[in-house]
């Protein structure tokens, strides 16, 4: 079961479902009533919303709780409930709220709901097939490009990024809600309230508008990082590689940190003697210490590279 597949069918009914709300109203007539009632634009738009929201959300716990029973009973693989919670919040539930509200704002701006089911399948297929995977991830409303992999170990391992990327979503579908209670052709019985919905609704879509910002200044600084680690690889290409002949590793995980202790032993098969020991290790890990035989050695760090400096060269055949 896929929760990316799922989201992109629950995201194409949930505009046909939207928009149906207003036209069932004018289809039976029942406008007029629902007009001339004293109540505000917000709570009856909010009301709509609310609506359509928990209707989904109760499709979501539904389909959740089979696919747990399923997974729990004839899978090999252990149940984790802090995966489906992570895969709700942070796919799910941005969709919903931002189809809902771009329904609910081309609802009442355009009054015709072939109109916009058209431009809500249009806007979603634009996004799936051809932008999606453009422009660091931005335009892909269903998370389906997204990289997105739980781990038991460390959880959502770019739960940062995810954050940037999914809740402008949120906020630009609650803009939408709040600028179609603006909109609503109706008597605004709570004039203070229609011009708070005004003031949130830009409020929230300033709000996305800067995630976005954000989020691609971010991807520029990873790729220009990308960059430099590649500049500093090509620096290195031709340093004498060592042989490793063995590698062990001692792996502790306390209060969330990773701890790593590692004996790596290396030897020199070059004909000619080596004055220095290039490894490679994650440049998102720290090196504490680096010791021989007991004695600290040398280092430099370069991104993702370490230069060792032992005290003397390795002759050829000598081992590390």
């Amino acid at each position: 079961f896929s929760f990316k597949l799922f989201n992109v069918y629950q995201g194409l009914i949930v505009v046909f479902m939207a928009s149906e709300f207003f036209k069932r109203d004018r289809r039976t007539d029942s406008t007029q009533v629902i007009f001339s009632r004293s109540f505000s634009n917000t709570s009856y738009i909010l009301g709509k919303f609310l609506g359509v929201l928990s209707l989904f959300l109760l499709m979501n716990i539904l389909v959740g709780v089979i696919t747990a029973l399923i997974h729990l009973f004839l899978s090999d693989t252990p149940l984790s409930i802090p995966a489906y919670l992570n895969y709700f919040l942070v796919l799910n539930l941005p969709t919903l709220v931002f189809l809902i509200g771009l329904a609910f704002i081309l609802g009442v701006v355009i009054r015709n709901q072939a109109v916009v089911i058209l431009l809500g399948v249009a806007v979603s297929s634009l996004s799936l097939v051809v932008l999606g995977n453009k422009a660091y991830f931005v335009p892909d409303i269903f998370g389906f490009h997204t990289p997105l992999m739980y781990s038991d170990f460390i959880g959502l391992g770019n739960a940062a990024q995810l954050l940037v990327l999914r809740l402008p979503y949120l906020l630009m579908g609650l803009g939408c809600v709040f600028g179609t209670v603006l909109l609503a052709k109706r008597l605004r019985q709570s004039p203070w309230t229609t011009a708070l919905s005004g003031v949130l609704s830009a409020l929230l879509f300033l709000s996305a508008l800067g995630l976005v910002f954000v989020n691609i200044q971010d991807n520029r600084g990873i790729d220009s990082f990308r960059r430099d680690l590649l500049a500093e690889s090509r620096k290195y290409a031709g340093a004498p590689a060592m042989n490793m002949e063995s590698c062990s590793l001692e792996v502790d995980f306390p209060g969330g940190i990773l701890s790593v202790s590692s004996e790596i032993h290396l030897r020199n098969n070059l004909n000619e003697p080596a004055g220095s020991v290039l490894l490679t290790l994650n440049p998102g890990l720290e090196v504490s210490r680096v010791s021989s035989g007991g004695t600290p050695l040398e280092y430099l760090r370069e991104g993702h590279l370490i230069i060792l400096e032992p005290p003397d060269s390795l002759a050829p055949g000598a081992g590390i």
